[in-house]
């Protein structure tokens, strides 16, 4: 019986070990850092213009370097509120608030947000 619980022991502490260092290991992705940022496109339904989801959600399509990505905007209620403007329609907007999530999934929980005005 001594036996067997020391080998569960070593088994639980090898484990442990293992995933401490690949969590140690893991690259840190300066985009998850928890940093407000400022993003520029534009601003659309999720559902309703994009089809990406089931429900209506905000958008924001940005092209950076010749490449397009949507982040989805965080249910709070900055963003609840805005979507009136968005529903019906595409308008660009920016976007303040912190960004999180893997490229395709990113979602950002918005801060500020303003249309942009045409100079």
């Amino acid at each position: 019986m001594k036996l067997l619980t020391l080998l569960i022991a070593a088994a639980l502490l090898t484990v442990s070990s293992v995933f401490a260092a690949a969590e140690a290991a893991a690259p840190k992705d300066s985009k998850d850092a928890g940093k407000a940022e400022t993003f520029t496109g534009w601003g659309q339904c999720a559902k309703c213009s994009l089809g990406l989801t089931a429900s209506c959600q905000g958008a924001l399509v940005v092209t950076k370097d010749g490449k397009e990505e949507t982040f989805f905007l965080a249910q709070n209620p900055l963003s609840q509120d805005y979507h009136s403007n968005l529903c019906s329609g595409q308008m660009e907007i920016s976007v303040t608030g912190v960004a999180k999530g893997p490229v395709g999934e990113r979602e950002i929980t918005a801060s500020k947000i303003e249309a942009v005005k045409k100079k």
